[in-house]
């Protein structure tokens, strides 16, 4: 599927590609939530559609069911294969992209472009980088490497030099809004909100809208307006809070300190949780921006951690945070 913010790039490799000029290997890279995955799934189907109908008309034509389509809908595709995590939050390995390295090498079993997609591709630990690193120096004809990364940061520079970056950027808040509510048929979705919280990625906005992690973020706010009254219990606020996964009780913590930091500037306006916003200035009030700013500082430690795959312990680090929340209030 090609998203209307999308549609730029996707002319650019289509014309490249159409008149042999198609980098050997390209970097999506951005920010997570804008549709890189379906790019490029549908970057091949565009290339190996069998009636030429994608390539050609792209999105006007993304429900294509030629055969060529439905096997790479279906992951079977002999010129396509994908490199992902064997589990959610783990390294690609070595021997999976040992295991690309070698179908791109071989002769195809269909004509036409055979495509190696790595997602994400900041997941390959160094041995598994080092073994992509001589086909993309010697890349065979008619392979195209894609890598996808939402954190590009950490993927060695050897790689990212021998790749074509691709950005891809945020769309316009208006065309977010138009998009976002003609996917779904609810009423009364605040989706400046959610965009707001997602910084700006509509993808990750519907997401939250259909998650049921939604419901919990009225309980944060409620246990950090209790802490700043001396009432709250962390331990407890921990507890109910257990069924977010620990990335998004960070970005949301984060969302909120940034917003009281705001708030503390004389910046209200500017608040990205405006249905919290009384909230928001009463935490400003109890708080020292200052310290705000140090906890900002180890909410993004935390992040980063995470982020290379170290494990933490949720219900512990959200006691921590909470206690050092409380304790930052006066």
């Amino acid at each position: 599927m090609i998203y209307p913010w999308q549609q730029n790039i996707w002319q650019h490799l289509i014309n490249s590609a159409l008149s042999q000029r198609l980098p050997h290997a390209l970097l999506l890279t951005g920010m997570a939530g804008l549709g890189k995955r379906d790019f490029a799934e549908t970057l091949a189907r565009g290339l190996l559609c069998t009636k030429h109908q994608i390539a050609i008309h792209h999105q006007n034509h993304h429900d294509c069911r030629c055969h060529s389509c439905l096997l790479i809908l279906g992951r079977t595709h002999p010129n396509v294969y994908w490199i992902e995590p064997e589990k959610e939050g783990h390294p690609i390995k070595v021997d999976a992209i040992r295991e690309g390295c070698d179908f791109v090498m071989q002769t195809s079993a269909a004509s036409g472009f055979r495509f190696l997609i790595i997602y994400p591709a900041n997941k390959m630990n160094l041995n598994a980088a080092n073994a992509l690193l001589k086909t993309l120096e010697e890349p065979p004809r008619d392979a195209v490497l894609i890598l996808i990364s939402d954190q590009d940061a950490y993927l060695p520079a050897t790689i990212v030099s021998r790749c074509q970056r691709v950005i891809f950027s945020k769309p316009s808040k208006q065309l977010a809004v138009t998009w976002l509510q003609n996917q779904t048929k609810k009423e009364g979705q605040d989706w400046s909100l959610l965009l707001a919280l997602t910084n700006g990625s509509p993808l990750a906005a519907l997401a939250l809208a259909e998650n049921d992690s939604w419901a919990s973020r009225p309980i944060l706010f409620n246990n950090l307006q209790s802490f700043a009254m001396k009432q709250g219990n962390p331990i407890q606020a921990a507890q109910q809070l257990q069924d977010l996964d620990l990335i998004t009780f960070l970005d949301w913590m984060t969302s909120c300190i940034m917003d009281v930091m705001r708030a503390q500037v004389g910046a209200q306006a500017f608040l990205n949780n405006h249905d919290q916003t009384e909230t928001i200035i009463m935490l400003a009030k109890q708080t020292q921006l200052s310290v705000m700013n140090q906890m900002l500082s180890n909410l993004n430690f935390y992040r980063d951690q995470l982020l290379r795959g170290i494990n933490l312990n949720k219900n512990l680090l959200m006691e921590h945070i909470f206690i050092r929340f409380m304790e930052s209030t006066t």
